[in-house]
């Protein structure tokens, strides 16, 4: 026998020349997901020091392996990482809607802007919610039925104009006020109140990406109904994504902005009818949604 035919069948004996058949996908799937939260691990993909693998975001949450409690190394699955970067997955929010099919290696950064990735709710209140992560679907109906708010719209009702009226004990101190929501076009708005340092502000977002909310203007009126002066002052601005927080939409200074001081023409008192009765103010506003004319679908 040849040294070549030697070499040749030491290799085969050692080991699998050709593969007769593949382990199925959904073998395969169950293999690839982490143990812990069962989604499909992006890279970095690490090891416990059983050989368990564990996605970046729960070994962070975890003191000890979830399977065997042994404790985690900072040892790589280079293997895992390389089949999960060559194969393409739906988003991991493809149940709220995303449809988007990429690679693992593309999928990192997808998630991080995706339209459909969860909400962190800005709203105070709320017997189950302390600025709870809400799925994107979800939202509106999370602020209906945990922080109770009201609005208007709907599939039976569409309106470009919406009154709102607002109140508050006093504006001697830092609040932040219930939103509204507002049904335009078949899309969800919100409208935002807040007094921080003695200055109101007041803003309109879209449940939405930023591109979709650039192509929105809002305009809000704040007037004083019962004064016969009719006086009454109106502000327009865009409208921000649900993800641009209060204070990045205040640096830009594309809201309406009033010291709490200047809104004494328009508010009036209002007494409670309760037992030890208070007494609040109130003021009314009007918010007014359309599209910017010119700008594509």
């Amino acid at each position: 026998m040849s040294k070549s035919n030697h070499d040749t069948s030491c290799f085969a004996a050692a080991g699998v020349n050709e593969v007769e058949q593949l382990v199925s996908q959904v073998d395969l799937l169950r293999n690839l997901e982490c143990p812990i939260c069962t989604d499909i691990p992006l890279p970095p993909i690490y090891l416990c020091n059983n050989g368990h693998s564990i996605c970046n975001s729960c070994k962070e949450k975890l003191a000890n392996c979830g399977l065997c409690h042994a404790n985690f190394s900072d040892t790589r699955n280079y293997f895992q990482e390389n089949i999960v970067n060559a194969s393409k997955f739906k988003c991991r929010y493809f149940a709220d809607g995303c449809e988007e099919i990429l690679t693992g290696e593309l999928q990192k950064a997808h998630v991080k802007l995706c339209k459909y990735r969860p909400i962190q709710c800005s709203q105070h209140g709320g017997a189950k919610c302390d600025g709870a992560t809400v799925p994107f679907k979800d939202y509106l109906e999370h602020l209906r039925t945990v922080h109770k708010i009201v609005g208007e719209g709907g599939t039976d009702r569409e309106s470009t104009v919406f009154p709102i009226t607002c109140s508050a004990p006093d504006l001697n101190s830092d609040r932040k006020f219930p939103c509204f929501y507002m049904i335009f076009e078949g899309k969800e708005f919100l409208s935002h109140v807040t007094l921080k340092n003695g200055l109101m502000m007041w803003w309109v977002s879209l449940i939405d990406q930023e591109t979709e909310a650039a192509k929105y203007m809002a305009k809000f009126l704040l007037n004083n109904t019962e004064d016969p002066r009719k006086i009454q002052i109106e502000w327009t601005f865009p409208v921000h994504s649900i993800r641009t927080t209060a204070e990045e939409v205040r640096k830009t200074g594309l809201c309406a902005m009033l010291p709490a001081a200047a809104m004494a023409p328009y508010l009036k008192e209002q007494r409670s009818q309760s037992k030890g009765s208070s007494t609040k103010q109130v003021w009314s506003t009007k918010y007014t949604i359309y599209k910017i004319v010119g700008l594509d679908d």
